[in-house]
């Protein structure tokens, strides 16, 4: 449990206005999750990580969780860090906690580099299972923790900036650029060029529901889709725009009249 010490304030309480009231109960509150946190912190380097006994010279060993993450936090956020640092230092009832944060030793700069690695490894393997649920036309399952949008929108929108508004820029049009849906289904873009006006349409997968066809043929005059077709004529039955793949398709030139 966490044991509150008493500081002498260097004002009469009476004197503190309720919002400092409000700030000090806040940061007490802070002070208790990271002293518990602390002090149920597993070893990370075969040695224990146990508070030293009030009074007792004991200092804490510089091995475990306590000489990594506070220097892989300050990587990320110094002013985080030096908080967290400054309540261990004051929590600490030997006083033998020093408040400056340790240097980065081999422990830590191991454990950045395997947290950096997992991460792209993941991003990796998430690219990849798109593609091959691309192929076939669908989309990846959701997870319960990942539905996948993120990394629709993410993908959708680096396409269409490159694929078609940039084709489009090199014809001489001028082009207002939409956001993805809420499920990264699909992008529409607008090409003007004085009086000229038309929409396009960005697919995710060219197989795409049918009833998400109708509806974007209503307002545009070309749907396009990402990759390569996949039963277009199934997917996009009795569409009347052009529906293609965004590779395959060449914009008209602008032209003033």
């Amino acid at each position: 449990m966490f044991r509150s010490r008493s500081v002498r304030a260097p004002c009469s309480a009476g004197s503190l206005p309720a919002r400092s009231a409000h700030h000090s109960a806040a940061a007490a509150g802070a002070t208790a999750r990271w002293a518990m946190l602390a002090r149920s912190a597993p070893a990370m380097s075969g040695s224990a990580w146990t508070p030293a006994a009030k009074g007792s010279k004991e200092t804490r060993p510089e091995t475990g969780i306590r000489s990594t993450l506070p220097a892989l936090a300050r990587q990320a956020d110094g002013s985080v860090t030096a908080f967290a640092a400054a309540i261990e230092s004051w929590y600490d009832e030997s006083h033998q906690v020093s408040f400056m944060l340790p240097e980065m030793n081999d422990d830590s700069t191991l454990l950045w580099q395997q947290a950096r690695f997992q991460g792209e490894t993941q991003m990796m393997l998430k690219i990849i299972e798109q593609d091959r649920y691309q192929k076939h036309g669908r989309l990846v399952p959701e997870m319960p923790a990942d539905n996948g949008v993120l990394l629709r929108q993410a993908l959708l929108s680096e396409d269409c900036m490159r694929d078609l508004v940039r084709p489009l820029r090199d014809a001489g049009w001028s082009v207002e650029v939409g956001e993805p849906d809420e499920e990264a289904l699909y992008i529409t873009v607008v090409a003007s060029r004085g009086e000229k006006r038309f929409g396009v349409a960005l697919l995710f997968s060219c197989g795409t529901a049918n009833e998400l066809y109708r509806l974007l043929a209503e307002k545009c005059a070309v749907i396009l889709y990402r990759g390569a077709p996949y039963q277009q004529e199934s997917f996009a039955h009795g569409i009347a725009v052009h529906v293609g793949p965004v590779l395959g398709w060449q914009p008209p030139l602008a032209t003033c009249e």
